[in-house]
């Protein structure tokens, strides 16, 4: 089932990352790890 909704999202996925840029998406993973290691 997930490798089927996978599929399904991949291409929004690629235009998102057209439109925002890995540099953004990048820099919102590292909030999320550093409020998790902080327990926030």
């Amino acid at each position: 089932m997930l490798a089927s909704l996978n599929e399904r999202i991949r291409f929004t996925r690629w235009i998102d990352m057209e439109t925002v840029g890995r540099d953004s998406s990048h820099e919102e993973h590292h909030q999320i790890a550093r409020a998790l290691k902080a327990r926030n």
